[in-house]
């Protein structure tokens, strides 16, 4: 199994492709690797997304390339939003970097994805808590180990949440049989490079129970790259809107098989969030200040209370894409999930955890990255 990560220098190749004029329109997606055959916008008659390849960037095995210092943008500079829904996808096995256009039809496959998706979530299985609960929780932290030695199974929905294990920090979460959601920065270095990051799902201290997910194509907006967010000030509003990315898989062709487990992507609009019972669960990084008290490492923790929420950034109408939440967290958990279950006891993700520190005497310190229409048009279009 690769235990490297691969880098992409996309902040180079940003600004060598604007004077590029070898790029070009992608005329066939799916034989690029960018769509799939079985696309949906193809039996519904709908043009597909525009790729435009902006050349190949350079992708490495040399994780030395991670430790390359930071590009740090100007505290006086001004946040370019740009077109707020442009985004870039990386091919990580050519490297090959593509700018992507949404059409407005794409919203009517994003809507037809999102109902078949539905449709072919797993049966519910919400779990009622461990047979052998460990709350590990001091005045402040609230959090509980959530191992399959505590009785937490590692087939349930649970196993629709991994980490990337070759290196402790960040979580992602299944949103489909093969595409994981994590946060930008989880995915991007301060020098503004790519990183490629394969999943583990359900992974238990050593145990990689559903196996090694290699990563195929990483897409995150346009803004955050060109801002170059991750080596802003941390939890910046204007960069935490865009602080979200989509990363294809290719399952463990031996343990992933039988794996039948994601979250359903919701919008939920500022009265409707607000009155759910909202969970986050991931996996922290140990050894630090605010790691949960006898943490351990690739081991998936979870708050044994609602998450509260605070405020709105950003508000636009009835969507926020950013709002303060209570859920103990620390780093590693960027990325996860923060969810509700449903009726039928199937979980349902309003978006990621995104920043922020355990609850303290601040009673709503951290950052959810909500999901507003227009990022569940991005994702659902592209699956």
């Amino acid at each position: 199994m690769k235990q490297y990560r691969a880098w992409i220098a996309v902040g180079a190749v940003l600004s060598a492709c604007a004077a590029d004029e070898t790029s070009k329109v992608v005329e066939d997606p799916v034989a690029e690797g960018l769509l799939r055959p079985d696309w949906l916008g193809f039996e519904m008659g709908v043009a597909p997304p525009t790729f435009v390849d902006e050349g190949k960037v350079e992708v490495t095995t040399d994780s030395k390339q991670l430790d390359v210092p930071a590009k740090e943008a100007p505290p006086s500079a001004p946040f370019d939003h740009g077109d707020p829904d442009a985004y870039d996808v990386t091919d990580l096995r050519t490297g090959h970097h593509y700018s992507v256009t949404l059409g407005a039809e794409l919203a009517r496959v994003a809507e037809a994805r999102a109902t078949r998706l539905r449709a072919e979530q797993p049966a519910g299985q919400a779990p009622t808590g461990s047979t052998t609960p460990k709350v590990i929780a001091d005045f402040f932290d609230t959090r509980i180990r959530a191992s399959t030695e505590d009785g937490y199974s590692e087939s349930s929905y649970y196993a629709a949440i991994g980490d990337f294990r070759e290196d402790a920090g960040c979580t992602g979460v299944l949103i489909s049989r093969d595409v994981y959601l994590t946060a930008a920065h989880c995915v991007t270095t301060p020098s503004g490079n790519l990183v490629e990051r394969d999943f583990y799902p359900r992974q238990d201290r050593d145990v990689s129970h559903w196996g090694e997910w290699t990563a195929t194509h990483v897409e995150v907006p346009k803004a955050w790259l060109r801002n170059n967010c991750t080596a802003r000030e941390p939890f910046e509003p204007e960069c935490a809107q865009y602080d979200v990315a989509l990363v294809r898989v290719t399952r463990d062709a031996y343990l992933g098989e039988g794996h039948s487990w994601w979250f359903r992507v919701a919008a939920e609009t500022h009265s409707e969030i607000h009155g759910r019972a909202l969970r986050n669960y991931g996996y922290p990084n140990c050894g630090l200040p605010e790691s949960p008290p006898s943490c351990e490492p690739h081991v998936l923790y979870g708050d044994r209370n609602d998450c509260a929420l605070g405020d709105d950034f950003n508000a636009t109408a009835e969507h926020a894409p950013v709002t303060e939440h209570s859920c103990d967290t620390s780093k590693g958990q960027s990325g996860s999930p923060v969810f509700y279950w449903d009726d039928a006891g199937k979980p349902v993700l309003v978006g990621l955890h995104v920043g922020g520190s355990p609850a303290g005497a601040y009673p709503t310190p951290n950052w959810l990255r909500r999901f507003t229409p227009n990022t569940l048009n991005w994702i659902h279009a592209l699956l």
